[in-house]
């Protein structure tokens, strides 16, 4: 218990600096588009497996509402310069399994804020490389908490 207190003040010390509130992120924003590009749709998301990651991103929830959804967030894989993405998904129209598989790269940037605050890892310059889903475009390259959307993706 003694350490807990010196923990939390040296915690609390370095978000009283605006300089270490820092919105970086190793999560990617992807919303879904109809054909249009425009349009929101809605994917039933069974499960999706990201590069890197030894477990599958499940939605072990049957209620509709939960696994119905017009975008998700996703981490990058920190160890490499490319995550791959396959989506195992249902449309609405047609109930059958579909399967998509979209790969994005980035660069990784580490940068020293200061001192008291010491290194952060930025995730910037996302660009697809590859996917068998349909259009992508890239919205906001760089991933950050306070953005929306990071890439909008046709299905």
């Amino acid at each position: 218990m003694r350490f807990f207190f010196p923990i939390v003040f040296l915690c609390a010390a370095c978000l009283n600096d605006p300089d270490c509130l820092v919105a970086t992120t190793n999560l990617a924003s992807f919303n879904f588009k109809k054909a249009d590009g425009k349009t929101a749709d809605t994917l039933w998301i069974d499960s999706i497996r990201v590069s890197g990651y030894k477990t599958q991103f499940t939605i072990n929830d049957q209620d509709a509402a939960r696994r119905n959804v017009t975008g998700v967030r996703l981490p990058v894989y920190p160890g490499d310069a490319q995550t791959t993405y396959t989506y195992y998904y249902k449309k609405k129209k047609d109930k059958t399994q579909q399967t998509a598989v979209l790969t994005f790269s980035y660069y990784k940037n580490i940068k020293v804020i200061s001192k008291k605050c010491g290194a952060f890892v930025f995730y910037e310059n996302l660009s697809l490389v590859k996917t068998t889903a349909g259009p992508v475009k890239i919205v906001q390259p760089q991933l950050n908490t306070t953005v929306t959307s990071n890439a909008e993706i046709v299905f």
